[in-house]
């Protein structure tokens, strides 16, 4: 009996050892490490075309420039998903349906929320947030505006340091608008395709985001 019952505080130490082991291990899983910047600018590499795909009517919007700035917050082994934010985006040089041409900015006073969400190096798969743009549009129908807002899917490269955007995650809408050819509650996507934007940043470059 008094075996057994040795046998039986034995196995339990075990196993209560072992999940101890395991407890650090399943932290470390979940921390980011950032660091770069803490400022950043980014404009897009060569060759990318940034598209606007206004999935409700099937309607395309095509940008061929793209520039940002935020900050990213420095950071090691921590629990913070959010790890920077975009204060200024935009995107020229854009056409579209029915002959359109225009442009695509950050609503002004707007700032969206760069999240981290998977990492597998070299590229961490994250969100943006709080996404809040307006897209200015000319056209033989003439001039009017659209208001997108809600999350973006993004990739960002440790190797490359290019952010892309992603159809992935996305979660965007047309939530005022002028344009005849849009309605309010419109499903958007946005994407850079195989390219992207190079980001820098400042005073430290490059940036990087990882986990253990």
């Amino acid at each position: 009996m008094r075996k057994q019952l040795a046998r039986t505080i034995l196995a339990a130490g075990t196993v209560t050892a072992a999940l101890c082991l395991a407890v650090p291990a399943a932290m470390a899983a979940g921390t980011w490490t950032v660091t770069g910047g803490k400022n950043f600018t980014s404009a897009q590499s060569n060759g990318t075309t940034f598209s606007l795909k206004d999935n409700t009517k099937n309607l395309n919007f095509s940008c061929t420039k793209g520039t940002g700035a935020g900050m990213v917050v420095d950071q090691s082994m921590s629990t913070n998903t959010a790890i920077g934010s975009i204060t200024s985006s935009g995107f020229s040089s854009c056409s579209g349906a029915f002959g359109s041409t225009g442009s695509d900015s950050q609503t002004a006073g707007t700032v969206s929320t760069l999240n981290a969400g998977t990492y597998a190096a070299p590229v961490t798969t994250g969100t943006i947030t709080n996404v809040d743009h307006t897209l200015s549009v000319s056209s033989i129908l003439g001039n009017c505006t659209a208001e997108v807002k809600g999350t973006a899917g993004i990739t960002y490269n440790n190797t490359t340091h290019i952010l892309a955007f992603t159809t992935a995650g996305d979660n965007l809408k047309i939530t005022k608008t002028n344009c005849s050819f849009f309605s309010v509650n419109d499903v958007v996507t946005f994407t850079s395709g195989t390219g992207g934007e190079t980001v820098t940043g400042n005073p430290v470059n490059p940036i990087s985001v990882s986990q253990p």
